[in-house]
């Protein structure tokens, strides 16, 4: 083959591959372009989809003097809050709730975008703020609004309907809040509507309380609370379509007293501030507390505080052979122990301190009221149902239903009662034994006081079943042993005590009585018929004797 021949077949070899390149970069352009067209349809047909970001418009007109409509309709499936609708830069603002699944009509003031004489339709760039669970969304869209004449005079749209409660933004205070100091509690909020905000209410534990009429804006309701507990509150809000909101109820804690009393521990540890103030929350059993309760206080570091047993019950309370007066309190100065019950106690100490079911000691304008006391309480000397020895000490509306057993200055009620004490309205019942095993009788043995000396006693009286009281010196069914005391009102039962006389040598300002229930049968019978004895404060029982109205 010649050299010219040669050079035209790779010529043409050349040319043939230029041509299939040039065949397939044409076909491979062809198919990038057809692609491209599909995309922008689909991109377009899942735009009109979705409609805008969960918002629908049903209806959207406007007119030549810049006024407009638009229907919105939340179709996200969840609450929103519209807030703006800017359309070509000229802002509305509004605080609307819209319901999953409901519609709102909001009107259009002094827009740029507006319809020219003659036009059937305007299109306008709508932007469509609002916020759903705290989070702002913004969504822009042009559209296509109808033109009227006048907007205001369309159908649907001069008073758009509310159909939504008001809007709530509680400020203070937070859920779970806890107020620790004395006086009212201020709850602050907002609150708005599409509408007029016909008035407000502050719901405490499903009570209103408190209410306001015609809010707008920030405010708040004040609430002073009657007594240390835990409550839910709410704010209700009504607007003048009598669409209402509730928010979701928050908790408050009152606490006035330094400490809360909710376990055993909590009231031994009363001892590490013998000054506080304490409130019993609720019952407490003592029968699991690890060790026998130690007496709170002593005769250096005195209980001076105030403990509320807010009408609650200590039951099983142990304490026995403390090196001190054996109570609760060992010793008190100035406190203040009232509305509370122990049940079921058992104090022990026979080596010549007070024991007492409540307060060894007292002192110092002590106040005891509304208390009882049921279970054992056995000494020696000094031994009472409530308080073992006691000056300028009042024991007010208490009872005992006790097995008291002491030798020396014992008591239903006090086993000492010194200069400026003052029992009133008490009463005894239960089993006083004057005699401990093994100790020769004893002496100022009473079913509500062992030893008087310049005391009161008054409004008060006595079923307590007295045994062993043989060879006992100073016995009386009220009183024992007693010296230049005022009393009045008082009563013994001659049958139960076992004792003749009400004190150990006289029945002044004393009544007896012979039958422990027979006696105090109603209001008609004793004491009832010849006492001042106030009803709010005692309570007759047929075939039984008086209690207190809050047994």
């Amino acid at each position: 083959m010649n050299m010219h021949a040669q050079g035209t077949i790779e010529y043409l070899i050349i040319l043939g591959v230029i041509i299939v390149i040039g065949l397939v970069v044409i076909g491979l352009s062809s198919g990038f372009l057809d692609q491209t067209g599909q995309i922008d349809t689909a991109t377009s047909q899942i735009d009109s989809s979705i409609g805008i970001s969960g918002i629908s418009i049903t209806e959207n007109v406007l007119d030549l003097d810049g006024d407009g409509a638009l229907t919105i309709v939340n179709s996200s499936g969840e609450r929103m809050v519209l807030t703006r609708i800017s359309v070509d830069g000229a802002d509305n603002n509004y605080n609307r709730a819209i319901l999953s699944s409901d519609s709102a009509t909001m009107l259009l003031d002094n827009l740029t975008c507006t319809c020219s004489a003659g036009e059937t339709t305007k299109v306008c760039t709508y932007i469509i703020t609002y916020t759903q669970n705290g989070i702002e969304k913004v969504v822009t869209r042009k559209l296509t609004a109808n033109c009227q004449d006048t907007v205001t005079g369309q159908t649907n749209f001069t008073n758009p309907t509310d159909n939504a409660g008001p809007i709530i933004n509680l400020s203070s205070p937070a859920d779970g809040y806890q107020q620790t100091s004395a006086g009212t509690t201020t709850f602050n909020f907002s609150v708005s509507d599409f509408s007029t905000i016909s008035s407000c209410t502050l719901t405490v534990d499903s009570g209103d309380v408190n209410s306001i009429s015609n809010p707008s804006g920030s405010t708040s309701l004040d609430y002073t609370f009657p007594e240390d507990l835990n409550f839910d509150w709410t704010i209700t809000c009504t607007d003048s379509s009598t669409n209402s909101t509730t928010t979701s109820a928050r908790e408050i804690s009152i606490d006035n007293n330094a400490y809360e009393i909710n376990t055993c521990t909590q009231l031994y540890n009363i001892g590490n501030d013998l000054s506080g103030n304490y409130k019993l929350m609720w019952d407490i059993n003592c029968s699991s507390y690890p060790r026998s309760f130690y007496p709170i206080g002593s005769e250096a570091f005195t209980f001076s505080g105030t403990l509320d047993g807010n009408q609650n019950v200590v039951s099983n309370l142990r304490i026995e052979s403390a090196p001190m007066s054996t109570a609760l309190f060992g010793y008190a100065a100035g406190g203040n122990i009232h509305d509370i019950g122990f049940e079921n106690i058992f104090l022990s100490n026979d080596t010549g301190v007070s024991v007492a079911g409540i307060v060894g000691n007292s002192s110092g304008n002590t106040i005891i009221q509304r208390v009882f006391v049921t279970g054992t309480i056995l000494g020696n000397s000094g031994v009472g149902g409530i308080v073992g020895g006691a000056v300028d000490t009042t024991i007010r509306d208490a009872y005992t239903i006790a097995n008291v057993t002491g030798n020396y200055y014992t008591g239903g009620i006090i086993g000492d009662a010194g200069t400026g004490t003052v029992l009133e309205r008490t009463y005894s019942d239960g089993i006083l034994d004057a005699l401990i095993l093994g100790w020769s009788p004893g002496n100022r043995i009473g079913g509500i006081v062992g030893s008087n000396y310049y005391g009161t006693d008054r409004n008060s009286y006595s079923v307590i079943q007295m045994i062993d009281t043989t060879g006992v010196t100073s016995i009386g069914g009220i009183e024992g042993d007693h010296y230049s005391t005022t009393t009045s009102n008082l009563y013994w039962d001659i049958t139960s005590t076992g004792q003749s006389n009400c004190k150990s040598d006289s029945n002044t300002n004393c009544t007896s009585t012979n039958n422990q229930e027979s006696s105090y049968y109603g209001a008609s019978g004793i004491p009832f018929s010849q006492l001042d004895w106030p009803v709010d404060v005692w309570q007759a029982n047929d075939n039984n004797h008086p209690t207190f109205v809050w047994q």
